[in-house]
């Protein structure tokens, strides 16, 4: 190989590899942070030593929105050299996990915490784990029961109610 037809090649292939690609599942991220601060916030903060139901969502949409807009910028500024491939299995899986995180905000503040979550945590089981009715159910409801006590009885947080009286 001559001299000129090495130095092309290796410029092509550092060229590739330096190559910024964008990784469209941050941007994903970033509005679903937005959506979470924003529903959050129309549950009511409180503060720190008096909390309201959306604080602690709100911290989280907020620290979603930071950790997308760190690691967009380092997926802007700087080139990664290795990136995996597409998973298309992996992206449904994404793609479903979103639309239970959205549809979680937007039924907490009308059917309540305690339902919702319910409902999330057996979506997020069976929909896009796949797992059996039973494990699912069991799950949820335990999970879910290990929640509710935590926020009410230990941090005396006032959950939203919802359409069930408790």
């Amino acid at each position: 190989m001559d001299p000129i037809t090495t130095r092309a090649s290796q410029k092509s292939c550092m060229e590739k590899s330096m190559s910024k690609t964008l990784d469209y599942s941050l941007l994903v991220f970033l509005v679903v942070s937005i959506l979470i601060s924003e529903e959050s916030y129309k549950l009511g903060l409180g503060s720190i030593s008096t909390p309201e139901p959306g604080l602690f969502p709100f911290i989280l949409g907020v620290a979603l929105g930071i950790l997308s807009c760190f690691r967009l910028f380092v997926d802007l500024y700087f080139a990664s050299e290795q990136r995996t491939s597409f998973n298309l299995d992996m992206s449904k899986k994404l793609i479903l996990l979103v639309v239970g995180l959205i549809g979680y905000v937007f039924l907490m503040p009308k059917i309540g915490f305690w339902l919702s979550s319910l409902l999330l945590v057996f979506y997020l089981l069976k929909v896009t784990e796949k797992k059996s009715w039973l494990i699912a159910v069991l799950v949820a409801l335990g999970i879910t029961g290990l929640m509710q006590v935590l926020f009410t009885l230990v941090l005396n947080i006032r959950l939203p109610k919802g359409i069930l009286p408790f």
